[in-house]
């Protein structure tokens, strides 16, 4: 019990100070540059949102809807594609039985017929095609 009682030594102390005050000067240090680096990833973060965001007003945004007027005077008649080939009448094929065209056209045109169509798109189609 002797020695709790004992005083510490002054140099020890003192030697015990000066490394504490070293070892907070470097911990000083380390934060500074922590925060130095906090800093620079904030304004790289930012930087980013604000390029995120200008990609998203050019891709969704009301210039990304625009028309090119040089788009409407694309010409596409047939002096420019050429004119096209005429279909191959169906009954000089020779291979097939005679009355097999007429059933195969009936036939497709029984499908067309019994294909069920909602209201609102084909209206819709019919209305935008008609203009």
């Amino acid at each position: 019990m002797a020695d709790k009682n004992k005083q510490p030594d002054l140099g020890e102390v003192l030697a015990r100070l000066g490394d504490l005050e070293v070892e907070l000067v470097a911990a000083r240090g380390e934060a500074a540059a922590a925060r130095e680096d906090l800093a620079a990833m904030k304004e790289e973060l930012e930087r980013k949102d604000r390029i995120i965001a200008w990609l998203q007003k050019k891709m969704f945004g009301k210039s990304s809807e625009r028309l090119d007027p040089n788009q409407l005077d694309l010409d596409f008649d047939e002096a420019t594609l050429g004119k096209p080939e005429p279909l191959p009448e169906t009954g000089d094929t020779g291979d097939a039985p005679e009355g097999a065209a007429e059933k195969e056209k009936d036939a497709a045109g029984k499908k067309l017929n019994s294909t069920p169509r909602t209201s609102g798109s084909s209206s819709t189609r019919s209305s935008s095609q008609q203009k």
